[in-house]
């Protein structure tokens, strides 16, 4: 009863910070008029949340890590394995809502964010997103009800479709759009369930969210030049 009851109340916790950062980041942000500004908000609201999740799951953290790290370089082949599959989970779901004429576009970035370092600041969510995000909605809405075969199959799909509502922001709250974002949570969550060990997600989830710090850092690079 008290184990079941302490996670009833981690989970609160992490809807609660999903919930602050998406609506709470989107007022404060809108009531900034630098773009400097408008980033460090949206910076410190999110390392918030991230530090709060921290510290309600370092322990499975630390736990899982001690297991990673014994085949470090297996595992992270894995997690580019697991990349692929989340591009090919991407890639047909999107295919197939175009069948049904949904017009797919790619998530959108904040329209008045443009300057390149202000660009590289505003990576940090993009950095600590694979830790917080999978600690979330694959740990704190799934993985530790597992073993409940009723909860643990809800929570599956609980935490696949909140995953891709999290993106409601990025897609200016277009429901459709946030389908395939279910799926690759629905993969995540598989992910989990079969390896055991949150360092898998968060390794697969990193290498997915890489390629968006590289750009930013390029167009830093290249501004530089100019």
């Amino acid at each position: 009863m008290v184990k079941t009851s302490s996670k009833l109340r981690k989970t609160i916790i992490v809807v609660a910070v999903v919930v602050a950062e998406m609506l709470l980041g989107a007022k404060l942000v809108a009531l900034a008029h630098s773009n400097l500004v408008k980033v460090l908000i949206s910076d410190s609201i999110f390392v918030i949340g991230f530090l709060i999740v921290l510290g309600l799951f370092h322990d499975v953290l630390r736990r899982d890590w001690q297991l990673y790290r014994q085949h470090l370089w297996r595992n992270l082949g894995l997690g580019l394995l697991s990349l692929i599959g989340t591009y090919g989970i991407l890639y047909l779901s999107r295919w197939g809502l175009s069948l049904f004429g949904v017009k797919m576009s790619a998530a959108a970035a904040p329209a008045a964010i443009s300057m390149q370092a202000v660009t590289v600041i505003g990576t940090v969510p993009t950095i600590l997103a694979p830790f917080s995000e999978e600690m979330i909605f694959r740990h704190g809405l799934f993985y530790q009800w597992k073993d409940s075969r009723i909860l643990g199959v809800i929570m599956f799909f609980v935490s696949s479709i909140a995953f891709g509502l999290a993106h409601w922001n990025n897609f200016n709250g277009h429901l459709v759009l946030m389908i395939p974002y279910m799926c690759v949570g629905a993969w995540f969550a598989f992910i989990y369930w079969r390896s055991r060990n949150i360092w898998q997600n968060i390794m697969a989830h990193f290498f997915f969210d890489f390629p968006n710090v590289l750009a930013a850092i390029f167009l830093l690079i290249l501004s530089s030049f100019q």
